[in-house]
This record gives structure tokens, C-alpha cells and sequence, in this order.
């Protein structure tokens, strides 16, 4: 279970959950689709981080010492799993992911079937191959994109069956992605003095860590400042501000990153609980109030 990360799944159901509730306030909801979606996307997630393991630990990038071994279980590292295990896991997520999207878009369009098919492709070329996004400091633009705009207008489409009049969910989108982003930014400046030993290429790594922790704090500033100019601009209700609650917590977070020891271990799982917290208001206000 260990293997896929499930404390990680909470992004996902965010970005769902969000395309899924403004397609709600329009007057088109189905549970039984908006379960397909979500299911489909986990499968996508789960096969994702699988892959990421099997091909970082065939590429001896994850090994005892590796920080982000350190921080949390890794059935590889610790020979609970054999690599082909692994590997087999993601393959079986993918092809159920594959089957969900197969019967979503019979249903709503061919749309979700080519959204998935980049999911998928962006799954695997994130660790593998001569591609390798996560290397060349491609990581957290594919987790930007994939969490945000995909998965978010995907589940929209998957209940409206369109794409048009969705200028809120693309902002919806925006925001969840710069956060999901920044749980990858944070892991990244954590890894900065492993991964540049390694040659391996990462913002933290390129930019160093001054000017990584100046983008890590742009990121979060960025979610706060468009959800307030959302409401602003009437793209958003105002009970959208109920993010601001997690403003301590992304404070103590910046922290994380700028303490004179270093980025604290723990900087990824703070990050992760931030993003949580303000995505979990953010779907909050949205079941309140609506979107526009």
C-alpha cells in the first residue's frame, strides 16, 4: 500500500473535486460520473508515483541515502517489492485508467480519452526515458499542468460534456496547480544538495537556493493573490476567501525553507499539508456558495 503513495492522493481529489463542483453550480452534476473521473484520475496518480519509483530506483537515483528515501517508506529500497512488481502495479493502473477513459468518453466525448493518453504518456516520460521531465527541471511545470488545467477541466468536461463558458475553472485550475507545483518545488529544494551531486537538473538546483525559496514563496503568493482578484472581478464567489485561513500555515511553511540549517526535512510534508488545507477551503467555498 506504501508503494502509491496514498497521502499523496489528496491533490487529485482537489483538482477533481473542483471541476467537478463548478460544473455543479451550472446545473450538471452526475455522482456516478464525477466517481468515474475521480477513480480514473487515482489510477492515473497511482500508476505515476509507481513508475517513479521503479524507474529511480532502476536509475540507483533512490537508494539508502537519498533524502527523500530518508523522509518516507520506499518498498524498493527496502526489498519489500521486487522492481517487476512495481512495475507490473503501474501498468495494471494505467491499463484501468485507460479502460475508465475508454468508457468516459463513449460517454462524453473523445476529449477525455486524449487527456488521459497525455496523463499517461506524461506519467511515464516524468522518470523515464530520454525525456525524464522531473531531470531537466521540467518537474514541477508537468505537475503544474497535469494537477491544474488537465485534471481539473477534465472532470468539468466529464459532467458538461463541453469546454466553453469555463473561465472560472481554468482560474480554479491555475490555483490548485501552483500549489500542486509547490509541494514538488519543496521536495526539490530538500534534494537540492543530493540531486545536483547526482547531475540532476531541478529549479533548486539551477536557480540555488535563495532564488528557489523567492519562487517556492511567489507560488504560494500567486494562489492567494488570484483568488482575491477573482472575487474581485466576480470570477469567483466571495466565500473564496475562506483560503485565507491557511495564510499561518503558508507562513510557517516559508519558514521551513528559509531556516538557517537548511530546508527542514519535513518542508515537503508541510507543504503537502498546506496544499491540503487550502485546497480542501477552496472546495469548501465552492459547496457554499458556488461558483459564479
Amino acid at each position: 500500500m506504501a508503494a502509491v503513495r496514498p497521502w499523496s492522493f489528496s491533490m487529485t481529489v482537489i483538482s477533481v473535486a473542483l471541476g467537478t463542483l463548478a460544473a455543479e453550480a451550472e446545473g450538471r452534476m452526475h455522482w456516478g460520473l464525477a466517481a468515474a473521473a475521480l477513480a480514473g484520475a487515482l489510477c492515473l496518480h497511482a500508476a505515476t508515483n509507481l513508475a517513479n519509483d521503479y524507474f529511480d530506483f532502476q536509475g540507483s537515483i533512490d537508494t539508502a541515502g537519498a533524502p527523500s528515501v530518508r523522509a518516507r517508506r520506499h518498498p524498493l529500497v527496502e526489498g519489500t517489492l521486487e522492481p517487476r512488481q512495481v512495475l507490473g502495479g503501474a501498468i495494471g493502473f494505467w491499463i484501468a485508467a485507460v479502460l475508465i477513459a475508454t468508457a468516459l468518453s463513449l460517454l462524453r466525448g473523445w476529449a477525455i480519452g486524449l487527456l488521459t493518453g497525455i496523463g499517461l504518456l506524461a506519467g511515464i516520460f516524468y522518470s523515464a526515458g530520454p525525456l525524464r521531465l522531473k531531470g531537466h527541471a521540467l518537474g514541477e511545470l508537468t505537475a503544474f499542468i497535469m494537477w491544474g488545467p488537465f485534471m481539473v477541466l477534465a472532470a468539468f468536461y466529464v459532467q458538461t460534456g463541453k469546454f466553453s463558458g469555463s473561465s472560472h475553472v481554468v482560474l480554479l485550475s491555475v490555483i490548485q496547480g501552483l500549489w500542486v507545483a509547490l509541494v514538488l518545488l519543496a521536495n526539490n529544494l530538500r534534494d537540492a544538495d543530493a540531486d545536483a551531486a547526482m547531475g540532476i537538473h531541478t529549479p533548486a538546483t539551477l536557480l540555488g537556493r535563495k532564488a528557489a525559496v523567492a519562487l517556492a514563496a511567489g507560488l504560494i503568493a500567486g494562489a492567494y493573490l488570484l483568488d482575491a482578484a477573482a472575487v474581485l472581478l466576480g470570477l469567483l464567489q466571495a466565500w473564496s476567501l475562506l483560503v485565507f485561513l491557511s495564510a499561518p500555515l503558508s507562513v510557517l511553511l516559508i519558514r521551513s525553507f528559509t531556516s538557517p540549517r537548511g530546508v527542514a526535512g519535513n518542508a515537503p510534508a508541510v507543504a503537502a499539508r498546506t496544499a491540503m488545507v487550502f485546497g480542501l477551503l477552496l472546495v469548501l467555498s465552492l459547496v457554499v456558495g458556488g461558483a459564479p
